[in-house]
């Protein structure tokens, strides 16, 4: 099985596992408020149509790929950042908890020596405008702020 087909696969059982937790959420909805289930549910419809994208794609590119160890780290480290920003969304809130995990993501899909802290710090501030602004704005949701913030 090539890389992308493990991708794929594993990108589908995350949106199964995800969307059956996001589906349990219990809220009070208020006048027009989304609730706290449709952004979920909307990510794991993106995630199964990119798993599906992989598990296509990698059928026309049957050229055999196996994860090597840094790919497995750098998969691992990515899983992790987004237990850690769960749990930063609770202590601390969307405004700082948000920032860091673009920063942490964007160092994590660089290439190994084309890392610029300062274009970071740039697309990390531009990024986190945009989603501000939207969910603020366009949405007008609530932003978590943390039991810390």
């Amino acid at each position: 099985m090539t890389r992308d087909r493990y991708l794929g696969i594993l990108l589908m059982i995350a949106a199964l596992f995800l969307g059956i937790v996001t589906v349990q959420i219990d809220y009070t909805p208020m006048t027009d408020d989304p609730g706290p289930k449709l952004f979920p549910l909307f990510a794991c419809t993106i995630l199964v149509l990119c798993g599906l994208g992989l598990l296509i794609q990698s059928k026309k590119n049957q050229k055999k790929q196996v994860f090597q160890k840094g790919y497995w780290i750098k998969l691992a480290l990515v899983f992790a950042g987004l237990i850690a920003y769960g749990l930063m969304l609770w202590l601390i809130g969307f405004k700082i908890a948000t920032p860091i995990m673009l920063f942490f993501f964007y160092w994590q899909m660089s290439q190994k020596g084309q890392f610029s802290l300062f274009r970071a710090l740039i697309y990390t501030a531009i990024t986190f405008a945009i989603i501000y602004s939207f969910f603020q704005y366009v949405l007008g949701s609530y932003l978590p702020e943390g039991i810390l913030y």
